[in-house]
Parts: C-alpha cells; sequence; structure tokens
C-alpha cells in the first residue's frame, strides 16, 4: 500500500494497493492547515490503518472547526478518482470530445459510472458552472419506448416537478444540457457528456 503525494498546493493523489490498478483517488480538501505529514501514512500496514491515518491527516481540520474532536467522525473525507470534480457526495467527469449518446454512456459505464442524472436544482446550478465551455452536454435522459416518457439511465422516470424537456418527446431522443435547460435532440448528435459516480468515503 502507497501514496503518491503531490508537492504543489494541488490536491492529493491517493493510490490504494488494491486489485483494481488503474483506479486513483483525488482528495479534495479545504485547507493547507495540517497537524500530521500524510507521509506517515505510508508505514501503514493494514488497510484499515491507511485509512485511519487518512482520516485523521483530513478530517482533523473539517471536524474540529465544526466543535467535533473526534478525526474518526463525520462524513467530509470524500475521495474521486484523478481528474473528477467532487461536489457533495458525487464525482463528476467532463469529456473534452463529442460522441453520441449512447458513446457517451458506454464510456460512463467504462468508467464504473453512469451518465449524469440530476436530483435537484442545486446540482443543475453546479453542472452550469462546470459546462460553461460548453454549449452542449449529454446527460444521462432519453426516451424508453413505448410510451415515449423520459427516463434515466437508471430505469427512474424524470421528476417533471423539476425540470422540464424543451422540444419533442421523440423515439430516440436523448436529452442535453444547452444554455442551461434540458433540451431534447436525436441520439446521433456528437456532444461531450458528463459522467457520474459516488464519491468514495473514508
Amino acid at each position: 500500500m502507497y501514496l503518491k503525494v503531490s508537492r504543489n498546493p494541488q490536491p492529493v493523489a491517493v493510490i490504494p494497493n488494491t486489485t483494481e490498478k488503474s483506479k486513483s483517488y483525488e482528495i479534495h480538501r479545504n485547507t493547507t492547515v495540517y497537524n500530521r505529514s500524510l507521509e506517515e501514512c505510508w508505514i501503514s500496514r493494514s488497510r484499515e490503518d491507511f485509512r485511519a491515518c487518512l482520516k485523521q491527516y483530513l478530517c482533523e481540520v473539517e471536524n474540529s472547526s465544526a466543535g467535533n474532536a473526534c478525526p474518526s467522525c463525520g462524513s467530509g473525507c470524500k475521495l474521486c478518482p484523478s481528474h473528477w470534480q467532487l461536489h457533495r457526495d458525487k464525482c463528476y467527469w467532463l469529456s473534452k470530445k463529442a460522441k453520441d449518446w449512447t458513446m457517451g454512456h458506454e464510456d460512463c459505464s467504462r468508467k464504473n459510472s453512469h451518465l449524469l442524472m440530476i436530483q435537484d436544482w442545486e446540482e443543475m446550478v453546479f453542472i452550469q458552472n462546470i459546462t460553461k465551455q460548453q454549449n452542449e452536454v449529454w446527460i444521462g435522459l432519453n426516451i424508453t419506448s413505448p410510451g415515449r416518457s423520459w427516463t434515466w439511465v437508471d430505469g427512474s422516470p424524470l421528476n417533471k416537478k423539476l425540470f422540464t424537456v424543451l422540444g419533442p418527446a421523440e423515439e430516440k431522443s436523448c436529452a442535453a444540457i444547452r444554455n442551461n435547460k434540458i433540451q431534447s435532440e436525436s441520439c446521433l448528435t456528437r456532444y461531450c457528456w458528463i459522467c457520474q459516480k459516488e464519491a468514495v468515503l473514508i
């Protein structure tokens, strides 16, 4: 088990020595004050020791500021894969290339994730902030037939009280974010896409 430590103010990349050799996690942190050197975690002999060391290193300042002196308590330590962005309890990855909806969906699956499923307006605002440079971005919403109803990639229906999809609800239609709104598009159109997965909690 080992660590890869960044020597600059950027987030630290942590790589557990597991069977998933390609998996690395990016630690997002909001403070530069630490009571313990991360390099001490190198000597950890077990996964639990490794996690306990990281938890104390990463969580102590955050929890103590909230009036909790227990470095092992709380849920503030969440990890995302490298090059993903952490928001609340989820990780987000924005592609740099444009592909059709199905190819974007398959790419997210290869990353052990899924196309973005937006749950509320607060999450929508976050997505708007990270997609400012993109005109259109695929999300995990498409038309399933029969019925021609908008359905998220996990099979759940769109909550029309929260979001409205502009444009026709036709077969082989997929949803993209355009101009801060959800727009119906042909699934064959080539756009960038957003993958989403649960953050790892330590």
